[in-house]
């Protein structure tokens, strides 16, 4: 009888979990008004169309293309959105094993990388959701392991996996040429000569694959740094902060604001710091007994560290990527499942180290569960199309605020199936052009008041408006709370007689 080989069957294992738990749960949660941009750009009627839709947006189009060959294969659906996604998670789970290969040597601790890559929650969420965060994933782990593998093995095969991981990262999010840039830094400084000829010769590469789509490339990256406004110093830090928190426990607890955390009482509270205080030991530990860092060589240990040191200068100098640290700091995510392994290694030989350990894979798993069952119900366009099939009439407007580029309105139209006017605040949004914009939530209701005797309102930038300056009734209707756990209020608007 043949010999069970223990690693593959692990690796099964793992992606059967997730293939079962993923797969199945795909479509369960309506889709958001992010999610709704991607739609509206897959369900484009033509190329000409859709090539004029991406000019207005503020992504490259790898996840609009591959999303529009989705539906176009298997249909309509919210899973068949969310399928690239879901599918770069798959691959993302032997990956984290070849990377554990690499960076250990001992597959005993890459398997364990690769279960952490199948069981975070933090990632688990990205598979799940139709934007391009696993697919800026993907490409930096597959940039990693090339670029550990190029520093001991002379195989073009490293290479061509540089450049691949390279091509997927930039087309999915600009934030890759930030990344292959550091890698590229963080090699010249280490003086890998060999290795920089080679990254050089793919980022050259890269660099013509994007000729063509340069001129768009230049007006969305200048666009959306023209709106992030000045310094935000504070909020910049809290970013990056909330990102390594997520990194640990993902979405367990969401709102770390202290208002949120006092009406949540103490149990949630103490939720939060052992939450805060457990991946934090982890983490830790490694450093603390400084033999357990030798596991990674000092050549890979150096790039690791000049990545995450220069993108915590980045997250607090940009805005547009500190605000968004917990999600557009998705590519360090690696770097942290690295240390976390280093961490348990650190802590395993103790007593109180096993239950540090034990306690950090509750809380993943908590956080999993909390996904699967609960985030997954979460408010969202579908709900609110339930909501108004029931109540909106022909003559009513339904208005709509979230995501930029008609993205919310693309979301309510997928389901709410009644002929009824859609307006979007942000239709006509074009990167660059958001503090040009006039039109305050206000007089954008106040102008559909004109011409519509009912108007139905959400907004899920969770602004206020100011409720005195409405020439009409207002009824509130308490929805739920969305993926964020913020509350989500859907307004009755009705014309004041004589207005």
């Amino acid at each position: 009888m043949a010999k069970i080989d223990r690693e593959k069957l692990t690796l099964a294992l793992f992606l059967l979990f997730y293939c079962v738990v993923q797969f199945f749960t795909l479509g369960r949660r309506g889709l958001d008004g992010d999610e709704g941009v991607i739609l509206k750009a897959a369900l484009a009627d033509n190329w000409e169309v859709f090539w004029a839709f991406i000019a207005h947006d503020v992504h490259p189009p790898l996840y609009h293309l591959l999303a529009r060959t989705s539906m176009n294969l298997f249909g309509v659906y919210e899973w068949s959105l969310r399928l690239p996604a879901a599918l770069a998670g798959a691959l993302l789970i032997p990956l984290g094993y070849a990377l554990g290969r690499v960076v250990f040597k001992k597959k005993s601790l890459a398997l364990l990388l690769a279960g952490l890559f199948t069981l975070s929650p933090y990632l688990f969420y990205f598979y799940g959701e139709a934007r391009f965060y696993s697919l800026l994933l993907l490409g930096a782990t597959l940039t990693y392991i090339a670029i550990f593998r190029m520093q001991s093995e002379k195989s073009i095969y490293w290479w061509l996996l540089f450049l691949a991981g390279a091509l997927i990262m930039v087309w999915a999010q600009y934030l890759g040429w930030f990344i292959l840039l550091v890698e590229f830094g963080a090699l010249v400084a280490a003086r890998q000569w060999r290795e920089v000829k080679k990254t050089g010769i793919a980022l050259a590469l890269v660099g013509l694959s994007y000729v063509s789509f340069c001129e768009i490339a230049l007006v969305q990256i200048s666009g959306r740094l023209t709106e992030q406004g000045g310094l935000a110093l504070g909020d910049n830090i809290k970013g990056f902060l909330g990102a390594l928190y997520r990194f640990g426990t993902g979405r367990l607890v969401l709102g770390i604001e202290p208002s949120t955390l006092l009406v949540g009482g103490w149990s949630y509270i103490l939720l939060f710091m052992i939450s805060l205080i457990v991946p934090a030991l982890i983490i830790l530990a490694p450093w603390c007994r400084q033999k357990k860092c030798m596991l990674v060589s000092r050549k890979n240990l150096s790039i690791i560290l000049a990545v995450s040191a220069v993108s915590f200068v980045m997250a607090l100098l940009v805005s547009e990527v500190g605000g968004r640290a917990t999600r557009y700091m998705v590519y360090l995510w690696p770097f942290y499942g690295i240390f976390t392994v280093l961490g348990v290694v650190s802590l395993w030989h103790k007593i109180w180290g096993k239950i540090i350990v034990a306690s950090f894979f509750i809380l993943m798993l908590a956080s999993l569960g909390k996904h699967v069952f609960s985030c997954n119900q979460a408010v969202g366009a579908r709900e609110i199309a339930m909501l108004l099939a029931h109540k909106v009439e022909a003559q009513d407007a339904v208005l709509t605020k979230g995501a930029f580029a008609g993205g919310e309105s693309a979301a309510l139209r997928f389901y709410l199936k009644k002929d009824v006017t859609i307006l979007d605040y942000f239709s006509d949004y074009k990167p660059g052009a958001l503090k040009s914009k006039t039109l305050t939530t206000e007089l954008f209701i106040n102008q559909a008041l004109e011409a519509h005797a009912v108007v139905w309102y959400y907004d899920f930038t969770y602004g206020n408006f100011k409720k005195e300056e409405i020439n009409g009734s207002i009824a509130e209707n308490f929805i739920g709370k969305d993926k964020e756990e913020k509350e989500i209020v859907l307004y009755k608007i009705t014309k004041q007689q004589g207005v």
